[in-house]
């Protein structure tokens, strides 16, 4: 009857406690979710289920059974990529959260902490069907579901939108996503290793960090300049992202949700290293996701990035493709970039301009100072430059 089904399975790693500094309680939290169509259920069961058998034998798959055995965990994190898993993960640094927040009941996190994770999914595909692991007793299980019941979507007949639990030894995809979960929040625990982040990588839709990650300010005055200026660059541009997003996250509007994404996304990128750029084609891919009607190349030129440089948020760009810029370098490369696209076509606008206005012995000015003003003031400090300091002497 739903046409294009979707299942999600949810589940957790780490305690809720903020005071992360016990003994036994961790500094970081995270929330996974899995989303299969319901014609791969199916088979992507069949193949988990040989890997639970492989690793865990008749018990439950369980990162806490893993534990500090990165060997074995990359093994299963590898199988796993191999049958083509998809997942989204919100990773908490509780150290960023005041102790006497709100956040400090158990049940206000778990409500503010899943429903970004939930509403992620419910904001973007119409018809689901979420599974996630048990939290707590009954009662509160059924307050969250009322909970997320009143932020899904307005009623519709033709929308199925259900969220159930389940104990996670009868959903062998919850305990998928426990496993998942539980590496995302050890790489950013710094206990795991670089292969690890790679074949997370390779099933990340998005790995999101919360709260933002805040380039601390520290005392600069000792390093050299061009390490002070890459500090400032790095803070600042992370800073506009960051601000960008809580401005506009809560928007109704389809291209401000596409802008929203493309800045997370990007963030997301920085976050596993902050040197390497994003071809347009993957942002694009992105943000297309999570759209009923996909964007064009020129729309996401246009509409998006150009969009957001206007708003605020720097992003430098080079053949190699976008990047929240953190050095002199990312930013040269941009400057060079405009400097090359940007100078000539000016230039032969200025040639064509003063052609037709000899030619018409000034009566025509193709960009009229009114009509062009702005375009009209460039055209005339090319026209108008100074002199080289050779042609000066000469």
């Amino acid at each position: 009857m739903w046409e294009n089904l979707k299942y999600v399975f949810i589940d957790e790693s780490g305690g809720h406690s903020l005071d992360y500094e016990k003994e036994g309680t961790t500094e970081y939290y995270s929330v996974c979710g899995i989303m299969i169509d319901k014609e791969e259920k199916e088979r992507i069961e069949a193949s988990v289920g040989l890997i639970r058998k492989k690793y865990f034998g008749d018990g439950v798959m369980k990162s806490n059974s893993v534990g500090n055995n990165t060997k074995r965990r990359n093994q299963i994190l590898k199988e796993l990529t191999d049958i083509e898993l998809r997942f989204s993960c919100l990773v908490i640094d509780k150290k960023q959260i005041y102790k006497d927040s709100g956040l400090k009941w158990k049940k206000s996190f778990i409500k503010y902490v899943h429903s970004w994770l939930y509403n992620w999914y419910f904001e973007t595909f119409f018809n689901l069907e979420v599974i996630a692991d048990e939290h707590g007793t009954p009662e509160f299980m059924n307050e969250f579901q009322e909970y997320m019941r009143k932020k899904r979507k307005k009623p519709d007949m033709l929308i199925k939108q259900n969220v159930s639990f389940a104990k996670d030894e009868d959903e062998v995809m919850v305990q998928v996503s426990d496993i998942i979960a539980g590496s995302c929040r050890r790489l950013y625990a710094g206990k795991d290793n670089e292969e690890t982040r790679e074949l997370l990588q390779r099933m990340a839709v998005i790995i999101e960090l919360w709260p933002p990650s805040k380039i601390k300010p520290d005392l600069t005055t000792n390093l050299k300049k061009q390490e002070r200026i890459n500090h400032l660059i790095s803070r600042q541009s992370v800073l506009f992202a960051r601000e960008f997003i809580s401005e506009h996250e809560d928007s109704d509007d389809d291209i401000v949700k596409s802008q929203v994404a493309a800045v997370k996304y990007l963030l997301y990128k920085y976050e596993l290293d902050p040197n390497n750029y994003t071809y347009s084609n993957d942002i694009l891919a992105f943000i297309n996701k999570y759209r009923n009607k996909p964007l064009k190349e020129r729309a996401f030129y246009t509409r998006i990035i150009a969009e957001l440089r206007s708003k605020g948020v720097i992003i430098a760009s080079s053949s190699f493709g976008y990047k929240i810029p953190n050095s002199m370098a990312d930013i040269d490369l941009y400057v060079n970039l405009v400097n090359n696209q940007t100078i000539p076509y000016l230039s032969r606008l200025a040639d064509a301009r003063k052609s037709l206005f000899l030619a018409s012995n000034s009566e025509y000015d193709m960009v009229n100072s009114q009509k062009y003003s702005e375009l009209f003031s460039c055209i005339r400090a090319i026209e108008n430059k100074f002199p080289s300091e050779k042609e000066a002497e000469e």
